[in-house]
């Protein structure tokens, strides 16, 4: 009789342990849970992906939705640190290129209007040159002031 008993435990007992995996493993399919369509928009898929059952949207679906955003998460960090590095390392490279050409101006600034540069010799020079030309009197005004000075007669009445 244990024998027979045995035979028939072992077999209930392997087919309870199977029905009870199985509806745990079943329970989150068949359990409805809501789902965010900002958290769908958010994980890149359409709202009809989501479900596996196509009725409702279930804690499976939740939970693998939830695998997903936090990737995606993930993906837009690391794309934002690789964004920042290069930011930086651009910002790095064209200020201290900026500040070398804006010290190469100043050098030039000093060169050229220095009172030895070429700005600031011409400047004293063409100063002293426009004061020279207007004491020279031209031909035109010469022939101005002969047309003025000759007598011209009166007209008859």
């Amino acid at each position: 009789m244990v024998e027979r008993l045995s035979v028939l435990i072992v077999p209930l007992l392997a087919l309870l342990l199977v029905v009870f995996i199985g509806c745990a493993s079943f329970q989150d399919v068949v359990t409805p849970c809501y789902i965010d369509t900002d958290a769908v928009a958010f994980a890149g898929q359409e709202p009809n992906d989501v479900k596996v059952l196509g009725l409702y949207t279930s804690l499976w679906d939740a939970k693998r939705l939830a695998a997903r955003i936090d990737y995606v998460a993930d993906e837009n960090q690391k794309q934002l640190t690789r964004m920042l590095v290069d930011n930086v390392d651009r910002h790095a490279y064209l200020a201290g290129n900026h500040v070398k050409y804006i010290a190469d101006a100043e050098e030039f600034k000093q060169t050229a209007f220095s009172p030895s540069g070429p700005i600031g010799m011409m400047l004293p020079m063409a100063t002293a040159f426009g004061i020279g030309a207007l004491g020279i009197s031209k031909p035109k005004d010469k022939r101005k002031i002969d047309s003025l000075n000759k007598v011209t007669p009166p007209k008859p009445a």
